[in-house]
């Protein structure tokens, strides 16, 4: 898969193709399949981001997963404010 790729399933809200994407064994591709997946603040996404923190092999990758993590759980708090 290329950058290209998941920048496009980004744009077209594909999670379930982003979410695909975290598997590709290219580090960048899962970094940014990750950073895509900020956007898209749901419970599912969070889980997933949630293991990713912990289970990639790259640190680039769980730093990502952490910070989008943190994106997402802050904007369910603020949907469950409303």
């Amino acid at each position: 898969m290329s950058l290209a790729e998941v920048y496009r399933m980004k744009n077209d809200g594909n999670v379930a193709g982003l979410v695909a994407a975290l598997a590709d064994d290219d580090e960048y591709v899962r970094r940014a399949a990750v950073q895509a997946l900020a956007g898209f603040p749901d419970a599912r996404v969070r889980e997933i981001l949630e293991r990713m923190r912990f289970e990639d092999p790259v640190a680039l990758v769980r730093t990502a997963a952490t910070l989008a993590h943190a994106r997402v759980t802050a904007a369910l708090l603020q949907k469950e404010e409303r």
